[in-house]
């Protein structure tokens, strides 16, 4: 509900939508941009001249771009966020937030 002071979106339910603050978590860069997943029953040189949804890496960035744009425009107040750790594997930063400056508060966490 709308209503409600905190909501839990994904990213296109949020895509839209005016809120006055908002968090924006999961951008690390093995989930921002996905990997391209290519429909298994469609060839894929179809799919990529059709620019179809997931078919090209070159395609999730574009259309990841446009989402995150949406986003960042939504709100006058916005954290982002990216996981460092995902079990043993080291995760970064997603190449599409670099250019945002990382707040001092935010390496405290650990």
């Amino acid at each position: 509900s709308s209503n409600q002071p905190i909501q839990i979106l994904g990213m296109l339910e949020a895509g839209g939508t005016e809120f006055k603050k908002m968090w924006i978590m999961g951008l690390d860069d093995e989930s921002w941009p996905p990997s391209a997943t290519p429909n298994p029953f469609l060839p894929v040189l179809l799919q990529r001249q059709l620019a179809m949804p997931h078919a090209s890496a070159t395609r999730e960035l574009i259309y990841c771009q446009q989402i995150q744009q949406r986003l960042f425009a939504s709100s006058p107040e916005i954290i982002i966020s990216s996981a460092q750790q995902q079990e043993d594997k080291k995760l970064f930063a997603s190449q599409l937030i670099k250019f945002i400056p990382i707040s001092a508060w935010s390496t405290s966490f650990a």
